[in-house]
C-alpha cells in the first residue's frame, strides 16, 4: 500500500511540474507554406510544424488542437486566396526548447492589433491577397 501511495504522490509532483513549466508565447503565428507553421515572439522564432516532420515538432500536439484554434478569420493576413497561407497574431502555450515548440497545449489567437501595435514585435508589411 505504501509504494501505491509513494507512486501517486510522485505521479502528482511530476504533474505539477510539468503544469509550472508551460510557456505563453505571444506574437506572430505564421503559416506560408503547407504545414509550416511557427509563431515570432518577443524572443526568438519557435516551430510549431514543419512539412514532413523534425524531430521536434512533428509529434508535439500542435495537429491535436481543436479547429476552431486555426480560424483567425479577419484577423489572417492571406498571402493569396487559393491557399490561404499568410500570417495571423496569437498566443501558443507549451513547451519550448531551441527554437522548437516541444509541446503544444493550446493556441490563442488575438486581433492583428496586438502584434502590430507590440513594440517588441517587428511590423510585417501586409501581403497584397
Amino acid at each position: 500500500m505504501g509504494k501505491i501511495i509513494c507512486f501517486i504522490v510522485l505521479a502528482m509532483a511530476a504533474t505539477s511540474a510539468v503544469a509550472q513549466n508551460t510557456e505563453r508565447r505571444c506574437g506572430w503565428v505564421d503559416n506560408p507554406t503547407p504545414a509550416n507553421w511557427w509563431i515570432l515572439d518577443r524572443h526568438d522564432d519557435w516551430e510549431l510544424s514543419r512539412q514532413g516532420g523534425s524531430s521536434m515538432s512533428s509529434s508535439n500536439g500542435f495537429w491535436d488542437l481543436p479547429d476552431d484554434a486555426f480560424h483567425f478569420g479577419d484577423d489572417w493576413v492571406h498571402f493569396n486566396d487559393f491557399n490561404g497561407y499568410g500570417y495571423g497574431c496569437g498566443c501558443v502555450d507549451g513547451h519550448f526548447v531551441d527554437g522548437f515548440a516541444v509541446s503544444v497545449e493550446a493556441m490563442e489567437l488575438l486581433p492583428l492589433a496586438r502584434c502590430e501595435m507590440d513594440p517588441a514585435l517587428p511590423q510585417r508589411e501586409m501581403e497584397p491577397d
